[in-house]
């Protein structure tokens, strides 16, 4: 197993991690709204800061990433191709649909994640942001590879995104649906393509993810 490898199997951000962030008063409505999202839909970073107003249904608590990430396929002719897969929706819990609306307020069309002059946020501001938040809550792994001496923190946008999938699993939830939703494995990736069932998708978040659990308790 290589040093990489070995890094990827170590960031696994727990339960209580988690809770601690999502307990800290100290963290903007923006930033919070942003790491919820990435938790509970398993967007990918770059395709939740990509998401507009007009892209969520407040009448389901509906987010759909429009903007998805381009993938390459080996097709039966053994060539590669590059495919766009189709839009991802999935659903937000009550805390998180409720900071979305505040967040977005009374405006209909533009980003969602908008800076103090009205532009679109950079996905290295969340990433900045993530790993400042975990060093304060004293969560932040970091991990060295020699070669080169590059540094890796395992507490990440990555990580929070990883930690919504298997907590799901945790929680009961199906590994293969879960694994679906976040588009992990090649074998699920290539079924993700020839179409999703979000129905499927979205019964499964209700039922098993932490977010939709405390709802629920309330």
């Amino acid at each position: 197993m290589n040093n990489m490898t070995q890094i990827m199997l170590e960031r696994r951000m727990t339960l209580a991690e988690c809770n601690k962030i999502w307990n800290a008063d100290f963290i903007s409505l923006r930033e919070m709204a942003y790491f919820r999202g990435i938790y509970v839909t398993r967007f990918r970073p770059d395709e939740l800061i990509n998401c507009d107003a007009t892209d969520l249904d407040r009448g389901n608590r509906l987010l759909t990433a429009r903007k998805v990430k381009r993938r390459r396929i080996r097709g039966r002719d053994g060539k590669f191709r590059t495919i766009q897969p189709p839009p991802k929706t999935r659903r937000l819990d009550d805390t998180t649909y409720a900071q979305f609306c505040k967040l977005i307020s009374k405006r209909k069309t533009g980003p969602i994640f908008i800076t103090r002059t009205d532009k679109r946020c950079h996905i290295r501001h969340f990433q900045r942001a993530i790993m400042q938040y975990a060093k304060i809550l004293g969560i932040q792994k970091v991990r060295y590879i020699t070669d080169g001496g590059k540094v890796y923190y395992l507490v990440s946008l990555t990580g929070l995104r990883e930690a919504g999938e298997r907590h799901e699993v945790l929680g009961g939830g199906s590994e293969s649906i879960a694994a679906k939703c976040s588009n992990h494995t090649r074998k699920i990736q290539s079924k993700h393509y020839m179409g999703v069932d979000t129905e499927e998708i979205v019964m499964q978040q209700e039922r098993h993810h932490p977010f939709f659990k405390e709802t629920k308790k309330k």
